[in-house]
């Protein structure tokens, strides 16, 4: 039995990225993220964050929790088709050229 329960802010980090990879794993579901593989790899790193929070409390585990989302949203941005489904109007986006 584990003693020492999250603090306050290791419970919103893992509600946080557990609402992120339930996003990811919607927009799949949903036909969204068409371009999305069958499973797709940010849902797994999002899991394997909350499994570190919730697992292993640790310093690092808050920085794996960090470290995670960042690439993904990264990894988003520089993608090749972000800049058009970012600035085109009618795409799925359209949130900075409008």
């Amino acid at each position: 039995m584990r003693t020492n329960a999250l603090s306050t802010a290791g419970r919103v980090a893992v509600a946080s990225l557990a609402f992120a990879a339930t996003a990811i794993a919607f927009q799949r579901l949903t036909g969204v993220g068409a371009q999305f593989p069958t499973v797709p790899p940010g849902l797994i790193l999002l899991l394997v964050a909350i499994a570190a929070h919730l697992l292993i409390p640790r310093w690092w585990a808050a920085a794996v929790g960090t470290a995670i989302p960042l690439m993904i949203a990264v990894g988003g941005v520089v993608a090749p088709e972000a800049s058009l489904d970012l600035s085109s109007t009618g795409g799925r986006c359209g949130v900075l050229m409008t």
